[in-house]
């Protein structure tokens, strides 16, 4: 395989490895808070805890098989929960600097993971057209 294939495919292989550091550190973070402050609970507490790295989970799941689509699911979920969380301390009033460089934090990497799968998405499709076999 030439070495453009190596260096287009890379985008891909570093989605896929941002991906699950994210899935990780947002599933570990999840079952420490609800330990700490969940416990004990209703059952929509322990979701509202666990579902972000459910959906993480499942959405690197679905970027195995279409990256394209998971690379769109990426930057919506990214986009919508930065937008819903931003809006939910604008009107608490505690939108401050340190909280737009709290949001940075938390979803520019999964928009970062998004855009990586759409770039694995060309690739692929960019492979087909040269007529290599991905299997």
């Amino acid at each position: 395989m030439a070495s453009r294939h190596l260096l287009r495919g890379l985008p891909g292989h570093l989605a896929f490895v941002l991906a699950t550091l994210i899935a990780v550190v947002a599933a570990v973070s999840a079952v420490e808070s609800y330990f700490y402050e969940g416990w004990g609970q209703p059952l929509p507490t322990a979701t509202s805890y666990l579902a972000p790295p459910v959906v993480l989970i499942v959405l690197g799941a679905v970027a195995l098989r279409r990256p394209w689509a998971a690379g769109l699911l990426f930057v919506a979920t990214g986009l919508g929960a930065g937008t819903y969380w931003l809006w939910r301390q604008a009107s608490a009033g505690n939108l401050t600097s340190i909280v737009v460089q709290r949001a940075v934090v938390f979803f520019a990497p999964v928009l970062l993971v998004g855009g990586l799968f759409l770039l694995e998405a060309r690739h692929r499709r960019l492979l087909d057209v040269e007529g290599h076999s991905q299997r």
